[in-house]
């Protein structure tokens, strides 16, 4: 940060508030920094299951699920003084700044400790039908008046979707209707202490409806 030398105006300011004076600010010098090693740790979990040649068509489901045990990165020094400065309550609490070293899974409106992924498909002559979901752990962001964390609360996306081929005997032959749904209920995404989305784990979409139709030759 550039500052303008200390005149007087400055010093009359500052005066009583117990902070040093410091001259107006003229510009910002912001360069790239490479950040201090992370040490992460979790788990990726899979399971699949298929059922084939029965009467009632072909069934498959398969589960995803990734948890994140532990995240940790020490701060920068200047981001480092500017948690002491929080802790100190020299900063508004409600300011993310991180926590150096310390346990970051679930914190700071990032980094939840589950993420699970799921898709079902049925089969059947020349109709497919699909559905998945998208669950999101909850995370802490931001702090009531009190000071305790606030909570960001888990959260389910649903999708679905009908898909026909036409067959080969007909003039359609290569032919492929979908329709489908993304975020089938129109849920929203869950607000933090601000009353703000988390951009890096939600999406403000709400239902989208679409009809798809393609062709082989």
């Amino acid at each position: 940060m550039v500052r303008k030398p200390l005149i007087q105006e400055d010093y009359d300011l500052f005066e009583g508030t117990g902070l040093t004076p410091v001259g107006e600010v003229v510009g910002v010098q912001d360069r790239y920094q490479n950040l201090n090693p992370v040490k992460a740790k979790g788990v990726d979990l899979s399971a699949r299951w298929g059922l084939r040649g029965t009467r009632f068509g072909d069934f498959s489901l398969s589960v995803n699920a990734s948890q994140l045990s532990s995240f940790k990165q020490n701060l920068l020094p200047i981001l480092a003084d500017a948690l002491t400065a929080q802790q100190n309550g020299k900063i508004n609490p409600a300011i993310i700044i991180g926590a150096g070293g310390s346990e970051q899974v679930a914190r700071n409106g990032a980094k939840p400790e589950w993420k699970v992924t799921s898709t079902a498909v049925w089969n059947y002559a020349n109709f497919s039908v699909r559905g998945s979901a998208q669950y999101v752990d909850d995370v802490q962001s931001g702090v009531w008046p009190d000071g305790s964390d606030f909570i960001v609360g888990g959260t389910t996306l649903y999708n679905a979707s009908v898909r026909y081929v036409f067959p080969d005997s007909t003039r359609l032959a290569g032919l492929e209707a979908e329709i489908g749904a993304r975020n089938l209920f129109d849920k929203d995404p869950p607000l933090n202490a601000s009353g703000a989305y988390l951009p890096t784990l939600y999406q403000p979409l709400g239902r989208f409806i679409y009809v798809n139709l393609s062709k082989s030759f």
